[in-house]
């Protein structure tokens, strides 16, 4: 078996040593492969290794932080034969409005108040958002001081990670739980994305256009 190593770190490229990071790695339908969760492998190094597909085919690889500092961020398609190491920077989130003094993170940071995690159905219905709006509403928090750019990296790993997430062939139970969580984040943070089904039609939409 042919192993991948993969490094994590935060926005000053220091090792990301958290006991809560879980790097998962998936076949090109998002079918689980593999799940490790981060550890230390060597001075200044932390991550995992995970086991190459064999046969060898595309995969997706998954970096997620379960206490939420981090945003999560995804990988694909990778060469299954040849990826033999990836290092991959991680970016602390922003709290959501009104979720200040939520004290130290697991580096430091601040985290996620658990009242912000309750049920999806405890968030307002809001029309889904364009990608331009979305993208509008991201510079203004940059600009109004209430996002840091690298705040703002971070909202957007997490958007393009649900995205990818929404439109796959197939989760896992825990994948969609973690959808579900990501989805209830971007809610808190001001952005409403598509529903799974009107994802799904979009991009049939958008294929049929082009072919």
């Amino acid at each position: 078996m042919t192993d991948c190593t993969v490094y994590v770190y935060d926005d000053q490229l220091t090792a990301a040593a958290s006991n809560f990071i879980e790097i998962r790695e998936y076949d090109p339908f998002w079918k689980k492969l593999d799940i490790q969760m981060g550890a230390t492998l060597g001075p200044n190094e932390f991550g995992a290794r995970i086991t190459l597909p064999d046969p060898p085919e595309p995969i997706v690889v998954l970096v997620d932080d379960t206490s939420r500092h981090f945003a999560p961020t995804s990988l694909a398609y990778l060469n299954g034969r040849e990826t033999a190491r990836l290092d991959v920077t991680l970016y602390a989130l922003p709290l959501p409005p009104g979720g200040g003094g939520g004290g130290a993170g697991p580096r430091g940071g601040a985290v996620w108040p658990m009242e912000q995690w309750a049920s999806e159905f405890e968030y307002p219905d809001a029309p889904p958002q364009t990608l331009d709006v979305i993208s509008q509403h991201v510079n203004r928090q940059v600009e109004s001081n209430n996002w840091s750019d690298t705040e703002a990296f971070a909202v957007r790993s997490l958007l393009e990670t649900t995205v990818r997430a929404m439109t796959a062939a197939e989760l896992d139970l825990e994948t969609q739980e973690k959808l579900v969580r990501w989805r209830q984040q971007l809610k808190s943070l001001g952005i409403t994305i598509l529903a799974e089904v009107q994802v799904v039609q979009a991009t049939e939409r958008t294929a049929t256009a082009s072919s």
